[in-house]
């Protein structure tokens, strides 16, 4: 029992469950026996904690991530099927798993370096400035590709992945106005953030073997017809 007075007051009723943090975990089931206004839910998940799903009253968080796991990997088994970024398609869905959770710029980065060295692998007789030039830019976009992809180890093994939950604040909370009675309820699917670490270090192994037949090819690739061919004498005739 309550001791009601008369006036605005404020009760808070607190209660725990004597059970593990689960898998799937929802709110309580609560009737009130009446109706209620601005019913505020609010779940308070460890850090230690990888999000996978969620869902409550339409006015709450909104988890984004699958949504653009789903574009890139349309995009990523198209790459494959072109045939002008050299890897399968399954390796292009292999290597977006890896880094859609992290950065993206990485996936272009790569795209765009190896759609580069496939197309100079079909290029021959070149030569002069130009030829140097594009060398040159091959080169740079080497190292700028294997740099954010070598970089991107070690943060995806120690870093927590971008579900994409909007509006980030502090827990993931939701609002419901009003209820005559049955209070809503909300729920979160997640695993523990060791399941990702383990995904993430089964990946950094695939990627190590990968790329040294990535690196072969490329080298294959930029050394078409010579890497840095010598200039062709100029013969001057003269008239007599």
């Amino acid at each position: 029992k309550l001791p009601i007075k008369p006036g605005n007051q404020t009760f808070t009723v607190q209660w725990q469950l004597p059970q593990a943090l689960p898998i799937h975990l929802t709110t309580a089931a609560l009737d009130l026996g009446l109706p209620a206004r601005n019913i505020n839910l609010n779940i308070q998940l460890p850090q230690d904690r990888w999000v996978l799903l969620l869902g409550g009253p339409q006015m709450g968080p909104a988890l984004l991530f699958w949504g653009v796991l789903f574009v890139v990997l349309g995009i990523a088994w198209a790459l494959g099927k072109s045939g002008k970024a050299h890897l399968k398609s399954y390796e292009w869905v292999l290597l977006s798993l890896g880094v859609v959770a992290q950065n993206l710029g990485i996936l272009f980065v790569l795209a765009a370096w190896f759609a580069a060295l496939t197309w100079r692998g079909q290029q021959s007789g070149w030569a002069g400035r130009r030829y140097k030039a594009l060398q040159i830019g091959l080169v740079c976009l080497s190292l700028l590709a294997l740099g954010m992809l070598i970089s991107g180890i070690p943060q995806g093994l120690l870093s927590a992945p971008d579900m994409q939950i909007h509006p980030a604040y502090d827990g993931l909370k939701w609002y419901r106005d009003y209820t005559s009675g049955l209070l809503p309820q909300a729920w979160v699917i997640s695993v523990p953030m060791w399941v990702y670490r383990v995904s993430m270090l089964l990946w950094s192994l695939w990627i190590a073997f990968a790329l040294m037949r990535w690196l072969k090819w490329g080298w294959q690739q930029i050394n078409a017809g010579g890497f840095w061919p010598a200039d062709k004498p100029k013969v001057e005739t003269q008239q007599p």
